[in-house]
C-alpha cells in the first residue's frame, strides 16, 4: 500500500508519510515537466551506462531525486536486520570496511569509467551516517563480522566479530575505523 511504503521510506528520510508522498509526486511532476528526460534515459544513467553530465540541469535534478530515493531504500534495507532479529530470524552479517578517503577515490574512479558522479561532500556524509546504522544493527544481530578491505593485495582481513552485540574477542580495528564502531 502506498501509505505504508511512504511511512517506511519517509521515516528513513526524516519525512512524514504525507511529505514522502509529496516528494514522490514532485519527482513525477519533474519527469512530466522535463520532456527531454525519459525513464529509459534515467535507467541508463543510474547503473552508469550513460553519463549524467550529458543531461541538462532539469534532468539531472530528476536523477538526483531518484538517487536520494534509492539511498533511502538502502537505509531501509539496513533496518531489515533489526526487523529480522525482532522476528527471531538468525541474522549473520558481514561488514566490509574501507576508509572514507578510499570510498571517495573509488567513486572518482567509477566516474572516470563512465559512472555517475557523486559530490565528495555527499560521499563523506553518507559514509558518516552509515556507521551508526551498522552499530545499531550490530546490537541485535546474532553475529556480525567486520573485514578490512582497504588493501587490494590483502582483501577482507578479519578485524572484529560480534555475537548478540558483544565482541567475541578483542577487535583489531584499523586506525581509520569509524568511531561509531570502535566506541
Amino acid at each position: 500500500d502506498l501509505f505504508d511504503a511512504a511511512k517506511l521510506v519517509g521515516t528513513i528520510a526524516n519525512r512524514s508519510a504525507a511529505q514522502q508522498i509529496n516528494h514522490w509526486a514532485r519527482i513525477g511532476r519533474e519527469l512530466e515537466a522535463s520532456p527531454g528526460t525519459s525513464l529509459r534515459d534515467i535507467r541508463r544513467v543510474l547503473p552508469g551506462e550513460a553519463s549524467y553530465d550529458d543531461f541538462g540541469e532539469h534532468s539531472q535534478a530528476v536523477m538526483r531525486a531518484i538517487w536520494d530515493e534509492q539511498m533511502a531504500e538502502g537505509r531501509a534495507r539496513l533496518n531489515l536486520a533489526i526487523e529480522a532479529a525482532a522476528r527471531r530470524y538468525l541474522v549473520h552479517a558481514h561488514v566490509i570496511l574501507v576508509p572514507v578517503d578510499l570510498a571517495v577515490t573509488r567513486v572518482a574512479e567509477r566516474v572516470q569509467n563512465g559512472g555517475h558522479p557523486v559530490p565528495e561532500r555527499k560521499v563523506r556524509e553518507r559514509y558518516a551516517r552509515l556507521w551508526s546504522l551498522v552499530t545499531e544493527a550490530r546490537s541485535v544481530t546474532d553475529r556480525m563480522e567486520f573485514f578490512d578491505n582497504s588493501v587490494a593485495r590483502h582483501p577482507f582481513q578479519p578485524v572484529a566479530t560480534y555475537e548478540h552485540g558483544l565482541p567475541t574477542s578483542n577487535p583489531d580495528w584499523p586506525t581509520w575505523a569509524p568511531a561509531a564502531l570502535t566506541a
